[in-house]
């Protein structure tokens, strides 16, 4: 375990004061280190708290001439207004408290969350300079900075911030997997519970030490419990395979649904696999399909694999092959292979069926021809979709109709042609399609 007083020895550039990152300050001037800290050479180091007078130190913040702020003990406020009037006065802890509501409820501009906690940050307070840190338009440098501020002063999502910055080298020279490893371990102990979920997968997968799977179940159980919805999809894919634990669908199950609930969507697509199965629950396909969506939703790329698998199969009323061929591309550009596979194998699939006298052959090469538009899994080709539109209008599709006329209007794949575009909108009218109607009217 890292030593406290040692977080802060990686950095390699020179740690400004609080107050400069806040605030648009040079980081190469010389200017004073956080209330409760001191330069050290290039570094701004926490002092060693003797006792209540070290704790209460108020060096270098604070304005010259100005009263530093207080931080009253405790929660300083109960709401947005009275916190508001409360960091007005100078109290610390209800700057910081006016940070994390406009977050959680979105009120109000990001000027005011950066300006209160830059207000926090630069009294010392630890907690507003972690937030702070999380703002958007903090840069990678000085987010590191700043959580390793807030780390060393006691904050645990400080650690967990400060560890991930270390393992992918985010505001770092180089990463440094052990030490991340150290520090999500220090997030988790202090109750962050994303820091118990990514010390989980690293001990998951021996990363940073050695491979700890029992200390990976405990950790993913710690996440989800303390309300991470990722680490409650790593917790139940642990009880439902039984590996390390008891197994226990109806459990899994129970965890799926609240990683589902959080918006993770590999969540998502695992309750969906246990509704398809009947597995810990009822059987129920629509639920499932709808669970594969949300999954695919929110970049899920096993959840988009799925859902196309499922509608391939025929078991989505309203949707052909060329709807599933886009998840399969979706699925793939999520770094799934499998799905690459699935694209490839389904696009040979539809192109044969579309060059054989078969009897959707109008259909098909309808749906051909909005694959290589878009160019999904294919070289995108314009003239070559016009190709396929004219074969599905010919073989009396009113959709490849419809398509081909937009294409010739807006001179895509094809010249500009107004006549050959009203004359395709109007024999995709003859053939019920109602769009191709509407265009075909305002001609």
């Amino acid at each position: 375990m890292l030593r406290e007083a040692a977080l802060l020895s990686f950095l390699l550039f020179p740690l400004a004061s609080v107050a400069a990152l806040g605030c648009g300050g040079s980081p190469t001037r010389e200017v004073a280190c956080p209330q409760g800290s001191h330069r050290d050479g290039p570094l701004c180091v926490a002092d060693v708290v003797a006792g209540p007078e070290a704790a209460s130190s108020t060096d270098g913040a604070s304005k010259p001439g100005a009263s530093p702020p207080t931080s009253p003990a405790g929660s300083p406020c109960r709401d947005l207004a009275e916190c508001r009037a409360g960091c007005a006065e100078d109290h610390v802890a209800s700057c910081t408290r006016v940070g994390a509501l406009l977050q959680d409820t979105g009120d109000a501009s990001a000027d005011e969350r950066r300006r209160v906690l830059t207000r926090a940050c630069d009294a010392g307070d630890p907690e507003g300079c972690f937030r702070l840190g999380l703002l958007a338009d903090t840069s990678d440098e000085r987010s590191t900075e700043l959580f390793a501020y807030a780390c060393e002063r006691g904050v645990a999502g400080g650690c967990t911030e400060l560890g991930f910055s270390l393992r992918v080298g985010r505001g770092t020279p180089s990463g440094d997997v052990p030490r991340a490893r150290e520090l999500y371990q220090r997030g988790c102990d202090g109750g962050h519970a994303v820091g118990c979920t990514n010390l989980g997968v690293m001990q998951e997968g021996g990363e940073g030490g050695a491979r700890d799977v029992p200390g990976a179940v405990g950790s993913f159980r710690k996440g989800c419990e303390g309300g991470h919805a990722r680490g409650c999809t790593f917790w139940g894919r642990r009880l439902a395979s039984g590996d390390g634990v008891p197994k226990d669908e109806p459990a899994a199950v129970e965890a799926f649904r609240r990683g589902c609930d959080g918006d993770h969507g590999d969540g998502c697509n695992d309750l969906g696999v246990h509704a398809m199965e009947g597995r810990g629950m009822t059987k129920d396909v629509a639920l499932a399909l709808h669970l594969y969506d949300k999954a695919c939703q929110r970049e899920s790329a096993v959840g988009c694999l799925n859902l196309a698998r499922t509608w391939l199969d025929g078991r989505q009323p309203g949707v052909n092959a060329a709807n599933a061929i886009e998840l399969f591309y979706k699925s793939c550009t999520l770094a799934n292979e499998e799905a690459c596979d699935e694209l490839a194998r389904a696009v040979a699939r539809l192109r044969d069926l579309c060059e054989k006298s078969s009897p959707n052959r109008g259909s098909d090469c309808l749906n051909l021809g909005w694959v290589v538009e878009r160019g999904l899994g294919v070289e995108q080709d314009f003239e070559r979709a016009v190709a396929l539109y004219k074969k599905a209008c010919g073989a009396g599709v009113g959709q490849g109709c419809f398509n081909l006329g937009v294409m010739q209007a807006e001179g895509r794949g094809t010249e500009r042609e107004e006549k050959a575009a009203r004359d395709s909108f109007q024999k995709g009218c003859k053939l019920d399609h109602a769009p191709a109607c509407a265009r075909a009217e305002r001609r």
